[in-house]
C-alpha cells in the first residue's frame, strides 16, 4: 500500500513564466540552506527520449553519512544514509523518485507534476486508473493564505498578500484572489498539479511516516510557490540559459560545500544537523515498538521530554524548514538508548555543546 495526494497550487503567471520561476526559486532555496558533506556523486546529466516524452534526464547520489548526528552513525546499516535520486524534466511535465539503498523497494518519494493553464479544475490530470484515483486525496494550496504556513516559516516579504510586483503590477492577492483572476482574461494563470506518491514498508510505523512525510511536502510546496510568486521581479525578465548558468553554478557549490536533493518539484534540505538558532524548524520521530516521542514542528523541541527506548528502533530526521529529507536506521542489537544519551549526540558543530532537547 502507498499514500498518495496531489497538490494543487494555482498561480498568477503563465505555463512558460512558471518553468523559468520554479527553476530560479529551487536554485535560491538551495543556495540559502547551509551545510557541509561528502558531496554529490551525479551519474548521469542527459537529454532523454522515451515513450514519446523527451527532456532531460538525471541520476544522482547523496552520501549523507556526515549529515548526521555520531550517534546516528553509529547504528546506522550500510546503505541507509545513501539516497538516489531520479529526476526526468519533461516540461511541462515533470517527474522525481527518491530511494535508499538500505530499504529498497520498501521505501520512495515520487512526485509527478503537470502544469496546466488553468485554475486547478482538471480532474485525473495524471490519468490513473478509476479504482487508484478514488483513494487520491486532493489538497487545494492557496498561497495567499496565511494560516496554511507555519508560524516558523512566514516572513512578510514572502508574503503575496502583501507583495505587489514591481514589473508585472501582480499582486497584493486578496482573499478572492482566485475569483478575480477568473474574471480577468487578460491575466495569465496556471495551476501545477503535483501527485505525490509515499511508501515506507515498516511494520507499525507505515501509516505514522507516511502521513508524516505528506504533511511536510504540502509545506515545502506551499513556502516554494510564495517564495516564487514573491521573487516574481527578480526571475521574471530571465531566460532559460540564464536559468541554465545559474543551475551550473549552484551545481558547483553543491558538489564542492554540500549536500542537497534538489529538483523540478523537490528540494531537500542541506542541513542535517539542528539550526541552532531555532528548535522550531526540525521535527524528530524516534520509535521503539509502542514507545516513542514526536516533535512537531510548531512546538519546542524542549517541550518534548525525554523517554527511554528499550530494543530496535527506527530514527527518522525530516528538516522541515525546507523539505522532506530522511534518514533511516535501526537498532540490530539489543540494548536501550535512553533520551539524554540522544540528547548529548546532537549539538552545536563547532562546541559540540548541545543546543536542542530533541528527546
Amino acid at each position: 500500500m502507498v499514500l498518495i495526494k496531489e497538490f494543487r497550487v494555482v498561480l498568477p503567471c503563465s505555463v512558460q513564466e512558471y518553468q523559468v520561476g520554479q527553476l530560479y526559486s529551487v536554485a535560491e532555496a538551495s543556495k540559502n540552506e547551509t551545510g557541509g558533506g561528502e558531496g554529490i556523486e551525479v551519474l548521469k546529466n542527459e537529454p532523454y527520449e522515451k515513450d514519446g516524452e523527451k527532456g532531460q534526464y538525471t541520476h544522482k547520489i547523496y552520501h549523507l553519512k556526515s549529515k548526521v548526528p555520531a550517534f546516528v552513525r553509529m547504528i546506522a546499516p550500510e546503505g541507509s544514509l545513501v539516497f538516489h535520486e531520479k529526476a526526468w524534466n519533461a516540461y511541462p511535465y515533470c517527474r522525481t523518485i527518491v530511494t535508499n539503498e538500505y530499504m529498497k523497494d520498501d521505501f520512495f518519494i515520487k512526485i509527478e507534476t503537470w502544469h496546466k493553464p488553468d485554475l486547478g479544475t482538471l480532474e485525473n490530470v495524471h490519468g490513473l486508473d478509476p479504482n487508484t484515483w478514488k483513494t487520491v486525496e486532493i489538497v487545494h494550496i492557496d498561497i495567499a493564505d496565511r494560516s496554511q504556513v507555519e508560524p516558523a516559516d512566514y516572513k512578510a516579504d514572502e508574503d503575496p498578500a502583501l507583495f505587489q510586483s514591481v514589473k508585472t503590477k501582480r499582486g497584493p492577492l486578496g482573499p478572492n484572489w482566485k475569483k478575480e483572476l477568473a474574471n480577468t482574461p487578460d491575466c495569465p494563470k496556471m495551476c501545477a498539479y503535483k501527485l505525490v506518491t509515499i511508501k515506507f514498508k515498516w511494520w507499525g510505523l507505515q501509516s505514522k511516516v507516511e502521513n508524516f512525510i505528506q504533511k511536510q511536502e504540502k509545506r515545502i510546496f506551499t513556502n516554494l510557490h510564495r517564495q516564487l510568486f514573491c521573487w516574481i521581479d527578480k526571475w521574471i525578465d530571465l531566460t532559460m540559459e540564464d536559468i541554465r548558468r545559474m543551475e551550473d553554478e549552484t551545481q558547483k557549490e553543491l558538489e564542492t560545500c554540500s549536500v542537497g536533493l534538489c529538483s523540478y518539484g523537490l528540494a531537500v534540505s542541506r542541513s542535517w544537523l539542528p539550526d541552532t538558532s531555532s528548535c522550531r524548524t526540525w521535527s524528530f520521530l524516534l520509535c521503539s515498538f509502542g514507545n516513542e516521542a514526536y516533535c512537531p514542528p510548531e512546538q519546542p523541541s524542549e517541550q518534548c521530554g525525554s523517554r527511554v527506548f528499550e530494543g530496535p528502533f527506527l530514527v527518522v530526521y525530516l528538516d522541515t524548514a525546507s523539505a522532506c529529507a530522511m534518514t533511516l536506521c535501526q537498532q540490530s542489537s539489543g540494548g536501550g538508548v535512553g533520551g539524554a544519551d540522544v540528547q548529548s549526540s546532537v549539538g552545536d558543530r563547532q562546541t559540540g555543546q548541545v543546543q536542542h532537547k530533541l528527546v
